[in-house]
């Protein structure tokens, strides 16, 4: 439950040789695939019946968030883009709104996730690390501060905070390392350039700032 820097240099070096893999590939899948899993496995081992999280309980999908390049094209790579399940025009829409608001509108302003469908996630397995460690005990405190605007404190699980720092730190020291662009992206407007244009993932692991 608390940061490890032995843990995070080895976890760093090992996303660095996926990373490499993806770059060979073409694809940030391997990447993706790994850190997930290995997150996964991780989070398993705090679980502690307190978390409050359920499906269908979408309050922090109304949050502004950012994630990392990879992760943005990762999720992309698996939208369906079909009327019936996910329009692209809703995407777009989105992403153009998100773009244009400043940072200090944001948290008086909740925009729910494009990917949402009937409050739960289309995209759940490939969702990005600030998805994945949204974690609390009261789904109450959430209402009434991701939509309700209020300033209260969300209770988090014991370790949670630890375990986002850790991954979201050793994916970006993997990135920088490999010199390529890391810096995280503004979620909706992000996911909404990555869906328009698929050579992104290409020109992203070439060493472009995309």
């Amino acid at each position: 439950g608390t940061f490890d820097p032995d843990v995070f240099v080895v976890l760093m070096r090992l996303l660095r040789e996926k990373l490499d893999q993806s770059i060979r590939r073409g694809s940030v899948t391997p990447l993706m695939h790994f850190i997930y899993e290995h997150f996964e496995k991780s989070a398993s081992r705090l679980s502690n019946g307190k978390v409050a999280c359920r499906n269908g309980c979408s309050h922090c999908c109304n949050i502004w968030t950012d994630a990392y390049a990879p992760e943005i094209l990762f999720v992309t790579k698996q939208l369906p883009f079909s009327a019936e399940i996910q329009p692209a025009s809703l995407i777009k829409a989105t992403g153009e709104f998100s773009a244009k608001v400043s940072f200090e509108q944001r948290d008086k302003i909740p925009i729910p996730c494009p990917l949402l469908i009937e409050d739960s996630c289309s995209v759940y397995r490939f969702r990005p690390l600030n998805c994945r460690t949204a974690a609390s005990m009261d789904a109450d405190a959430c209402q009434r501060a991701f939509i309700e605007g209020q300033d209260i404190e969300i209770p988090v699980p014991p370790g949670w905070s630890n375990l986002g720092q850790s991954y979201s730190m050793a994916l970006k020291g993997a990135i920088f390392h490999a010199g390529l662009a890391c810096e995280p992206y503004e979620w909706n407007s992000a996911l909404k350039l990555a869906s328009e244009n698929s050579q992104l993932e290409q020109q992203w692991l070439s060493g472009k700032d995309v």
